[in-house]
């Protein structure tokens, strides 16, 4: 039977440490709730540290940030179209993420694949929110997702990824990928659109991108390779809801 070294499970730590966590809420519910760690705001490009990461992991384990006579996961809306989100009763908090859609292959004067669609996440307390909330999902080239002005995930434009704000994790989405030179041939080159931080990836040409917020894949025909447009992703907003 074959050894496996400590270098070979550079992150046995982390999977032991979320172990003990689970087995200790299961065990002490109280115990956990009452030694809630802090939240830690991450943002893209900033280098978070493992004592962040491990922070959040056992913040939204543990159901930090509600009430103390939280009971869990109660619903998940999915929008995928334009709607108004009513705060239900009995609300504690609810977990935000939006997905910004995807930019179109060789749209106005780009001539390439479109980049993904910008992400953002949030908790928010009951307190924090109205009796309702305005719910918009964006349309590829056209418009923005967003949970009212609370979390909002851009659409991407052309080649470049869309960004995000208001949340505690906003990540902008990938840039399409470069496009390649085929002038004097029939069929030209190919490129993948950008993908949307856990969301949708890239489509090729001629494919449809992954949703929700994944870039358009591009192509070019012809002796001047001409580039085709190819559609991007459109967005999705999702709402969970903890009483």
């Amino acid at each position: 039977m074959p050894t496996i070294r400590r270098n070979q499970f550079p992150y046995r730590g982390f999977f032991i440490r979320a172990m003990m966590g689970l087995l200790a809420l299961a065990l002490f519910p109280a115990a956990a709730k009452a030694t809630c760690p802090t939240f830690h705001t991450l943002t893209n490009g900033t280098p978070a540290s493992a004592t962040e990461v491990m922070d959040n992991f056992n913040y939204i384990l543990q159901g930090c940030g509600g009430t103390t006579t939280s009971g869990g996961l109660s619903a998940i809306r999915a929008y995928t179209a334009n709607a108004t989100w009513a705060k239900p009763s009995g609300l504690s908090y609810v977990v935000v993420k939006v997905w910004g859609p995807g930019g179109d292959s060789s749209i106005g004067s780009w001539s390439g694949p479109g980049g993904g669609g910008g992400y953002c996440e949030k908790r928010i307390a009951a307190a924090s929110l109205a009796a309702t909330v305005a719910v918009t999902v964006g349309v590829h080239e056209v418009s923005n997702s967003s949970f009212g002005t609370l979390c909002i995930g851009n659409k991407a434009s052309g080649s470049t990824g869309g960004g995000a704000s208001g949340g505690d994790i906003n990540i902008s989405g990938g840039t399409g990928g470069i496009a390649g030179t085929g002038a004097g041939t029939y069929g030209g080159p190919t490129a993948i659109g950008g993908s949307a931080a856990f969301g949708g990836a890239g489509g090729i040409a001629g494919s449809t991108p992954g949703f929700p917020g994944g870039g358009g894949g591009g192509d070019c025909t012809g002796v001047d390779c001409s580039w085709n447009s190819y559609p991007g992703a459109n967005g999705l907003v999702l709402v969970y809801e903890y009483q």
